[in-house]
């Protein structure tokens, strides 16, 4: 491989890390607006305890997993071509 393909899948390596990072926390900071809502809700209701509204924080996880695996299968993959 070329110094200039292997700098190439660097580079593209470093920019699908970085657009996946950005779409988990995107959708992370919407599960957090969502979440601290119910959260405001709830304990203006007084209708849930603690201990409930403290495991629906941990609910950003799998949306920001599901976040990246969407931004990595969007990926465009290198083409085959002929180097010259």
């Amino acid at each position: 491989m070329k110094s200039h393909a292997r700098a190439l899948h660097s580079f593209a390596t470093r920019l699908t890390l970085l657009l996946t990072f950005r779409s988990a926390l995107r959708w992370a900071t919407a599960w957090f607006f969502f979440w601290g809502v119910i959260v405001l809700a709830s304990r203006i209701s007084g209708a849930l305890g603690n201990k409930w509204l403290l495991a629906g924080t941990l609910g950003f996880i799998p949306i920001a997993l599901l976040a990246a695996l969407r931004e990595l299968r969007r990926r465009a993959a290198f083409s085959a071509g002929s180097s010259t």
